[in-house]
């Protein structure tokens, strides 16, 4: 049997009248009404609806369905329950109020008449999935004739409050939680997910797929569609209303500002952040930009650290600065204390990227946070080396950025950033996200998500992998010092165990002193499997000389004496032992153009055997 809200008496005895006629159904019963409650030109108002219950088999259960939905597209089926009586399956479902209407018009069949098009419903019910009986039985005991109303939606729920917000009140009536629909809710975003481990995290993270597919019978796919849209449609005028009322925090309003795609990329990565809510860029770059602005204004100081990403440098020197807003560096070393000696009433962000960019040192972020919220100030953290291995918002951060671009996209073939928050924090980011109007591409978010699906997987492999290579660097006689904070090498290892659970494949090693730039240069022209190449996360290795100092104004790295050229290298996912021979065979390069080098300059300096006859018969 299948129970059909429908939305009058009326629309009642028609589709009655024209299920039995079209042999879809074996007999149809009115019910009483239920009532449901729905947002109507800014006001909350409760019709009453009549319930059909009908009566049909598993041969005709499609074509059943797929009739309602032509006089009744604003609902979706869903199956509760499935009996078998003397051999034949009987269905019982209720089509639930969706959030999204599924038509704004449509032709009647079977000469019924138009259905008055009716207000978008504040909930959508909770999609519950039946396990088929065993042969003789049935499901959850005896189906209720009366399917159970639709919950009644309150203001806060209207404005995308979370479900565990908005469950506390029904919790405390003994009653469950009330759902919404995904893009409505602004908060507790993945925290169905929190006490999943990490791996289980990045799989269902935003996983969503009862909304994203209009099927009658409920099935979906496994990744979402790629929307690619500018101009949202809005089926009424209450529907644009709502849209209007707190844009871009009430859903689909302008593609500008999200769609299915983005948001489960979004959710993804609160998930995986330990976030409340996160915004999606146009890239790693925009992500910082936009997570500064969220909350800085002229006259106020922002506390950087002098290791930070050297764009994120050239926006507080170049941009922030040209506004009045006032940028500190401090060193990536520096203490607790001497930070907070640099604290002045008008601070209002301290800004971390844990390991440093370049240098890799790693920051007491716990007490680097505790010690900011104190001062008032937010506390925001640039976590692309880390994601899945260092959880931001444990250690008391308030923003956590990722550069998308790198591993989350984990092919080389996109550019994006990510911002996840806290509670407090998402309007004020989300809305400078939307002000600076640095959207992602809909095609992008789409390879992110998928990339990220794998981000366990792969980010283990690059760790193996990055270990590998620094231990055998490690004991080259060309290397004086690794800079990778998993080694027990590295001066804040120990710090580095106490905050983070993995390493990613990228560090850094700096050579002795003595070997000239041109045999160096003949070292990285010749790599074979080490591509030379800005960014890193991919699943290809890189190399690439850096200059450490060029970046930093406060404590400056150390080169000279017995210290020479520093480079940075990713581990990609290629075998380990390939890579190897390829640096083994680069240092070759690098002792044999060395010697060559010296020899040239030695016969150079050496005079020629005319230039010594000349002399003698002078």
């Amino acid at each position: 049997m299948v129970y059909v809200s429908v939305p009058s008496a009326a629309v009642g005895t028609s589709l009655a009248t024209s299920l039995v006629a079209s042999r879809h159904a074996a007999c149809v019963k009115r019910l009483p009404g239920v009532e449901s409650t729905y947002r109507w030109e800014g006001a909350i108002t409760t019709d009453t609806e009549e319930l059909l219950l009908i009566k049909t088999t598993e041969g005709r259960l499609a074509a059943l369905t797929a009739h309602v939905l032509a006089a009744h597209p604003y609902d979706v089926p869903e199956v509760l329950g499935v009996r078998v009586v003397g051999g034949n399956e009987q269905y019982l479902a209720w089509l639930s109020m969706d959030a999204r209407p599924r038509a704004a018009a449509f032709a009647p069949p079977l000469g019924l008449g138009a259905t008055p098009l009716r207000p978008t419903p504040l909930r959508a019910r909770p999609r519950r999935q039946a396990p088929r009986p065993a042969a003789g039985g049935h499901v959850g005991g005896t189906p209720s004739p009366h399917p159970p109303p639709p919950p009644p939606a309150s203001e806060d729920s209207v404005n995308g409050a979370s479900a565990a917000e908005d469950g506390g009140a029904a919790a405390a009536a003994g009653q469950p939680p009330l759902p919404t629909h995904s893009s409505l809710q602004l908060t507790g975003k993945g925290a169905e997910w929190a006490t999943y481990g990490p791996n289980t995290k990045v799989i269902k993270g935003g996983h969503h797929p009862e909304e994203w597919s209009t099927d009658p019978l409920g099935r979906s796919v496994v990744n979402p569609p790629v929307y690619h849209a500018s101009t949202v449609t809005f089926p009424n005028v209450a529907a644009l209303r709502y849209a209007a009322s707190d844009w871009p925090f009430t859903g689909m309003w302008y593609g500008r500002h999200g769609n299915p795609t983005t948001w489960a990329l979004e959710e993804a990565f609160a998930t995986i952040e330990g976030g409340d809510n996160a915004c999606v860029t146009g890239s790693g770059v925009a992500a910082v930009n936009a997570a500064l602005l969220a909350f800085l204004e002229t006259g106020d100081h922002v506390l950087m650290t002098d290791a930070v990403y050297d764009p994120s440098r050239g926006f507080c020197d170049k941009f922030l600065g040209r506004f009045g807003v006032e940028t500190t560096y401090y060193s990536p070393t520096s203490s607790v204390e001497e930070v907070a000696a640099l604290f002045r009433e008008n601070t209002k962000v301290l800004f971390v990227e844990s390991p440093a960019s370049l240098s890799f040192e790693v920051m007491d972020v716990p007490a680097l946070a505790t010690m900011a919220h104190a001062k008032g100030a937010k506390v925001i953290i640039d976590n692309t080396w880390g994601p899945m291995f260092l959880q931001p918002f444990d250690l008391g951060v308030d923003v956590s950025i990722n550069a998308a671009t790198k591993y989350i996209g984990g092919h080389s073939d996109l550019m994006l950033g990510l911002i996840a928050t806290t509670r407090e924090c998402y309007r004020a980011v989300k809305s400078s996200v939307a002000e600076l109007g640095c959207p992602p591409g809909s095609d992008d978010c789409y390879l992110a998500l998928r990339g990220l699906r794998t981000l366990g997987v792969r980010l283990r492999a690059h760790e193996a992998a990055g270990y590998t290579l620094a231990r055998w660097l490690e004991a080259r006689p060309e290397v004086a010092r690794i800079m990778h904070p998993g080694l027990e090498s590295h001066p804040q290892h120990e710090l580095w165990k106490a905050q983070f659970s993995g390493a990613c494949g990228l560090f850094g090693l700096q050579l002795v002193a003595g070997f000239p730039q041109a045999a160096l240069d003949e070292m990285l022209d010749g790599m074979k499997l080490f591509s030379m190449g800005f960014s890193w996360g991919g699943y290809e290795s890189l190399i690439l000389q850096n200059s450490i100092n060029s970046v930093r104004c406060v404590k400056y790295w150390e080169y000279g004496g017995d210290l020479g050229q520093t480079l940075r290298i990713h581990a990609g996912l290629e075998d380990t032992e390939d890579l190897l021979a390829d640096l083994e065979a680069g240092f070759a390069r690098l002792h044999a153009a060395t010697a060559r080098i010296a020899a040239e300059e030695r016969a150079a300096a050496e005079p020629s055997p005319a230039a010594t006859v000349s002399a003698s018969e002078t």
